[in-house]
């Protein structure tokens, strides 16, 4: 919990509903059974106290953990140059398992362009 204010406001709220309810449950005169008194003098406190501390706008951070699988792509170059060279069959074995996701890609139809490619994966796969 996150307040804008010095930890001693708690404290003046708890006495604003301290001194609301004795004013009116203590000080006035006795309509009420001693008990009954004691009783509605703790549920105004209480009230007083959590409406006083709410209007110093507390705000409640919550944290999420999400865990999610790397991503491992596997870009492969497509072009005529690599299919003229004698290891172009060569394709690594990699495939999706419980640590990760695997993701297979190919670029390059005519021409190697690693930059484009680089930066593609980039934007489709940030964050």
């Amino acid at each position: 919990m996150i307040l804008d204010y010095p930890w001693y406001f708690i404290l003046l709220c708890l006495l604003a509903g301290t001194l609301y309810s004795g004013v009116l449950y203590f000080l006035a005169p006795e309509s009420f059974t001693r008990r009954l008194r004691w009783i509605l003098a703790g549920l105004r406190f209480l009230a007083v106290s959590v409406i006083s501390f709410l209007l110093l706008a507390p705000m409640v951070r919550q944290n999420l953990h999400e865990r999610q699988k790397p991503l491992v792509v596997v870009a492969q170059d497509m072009s005529q140059s690599v299919a003229l060279s004698a290891d172009s069959a060569f394709r690594l074995p990699l495939e999706s398992a419980d640590n990760y996701d695997v993701v297979h890609e190919t670029f390059g139809d005519v021409t190697t362009d690693i930059a484009a490619e680089i930066s593609g994966v980039a934007s489709r796969y940030q964050g």
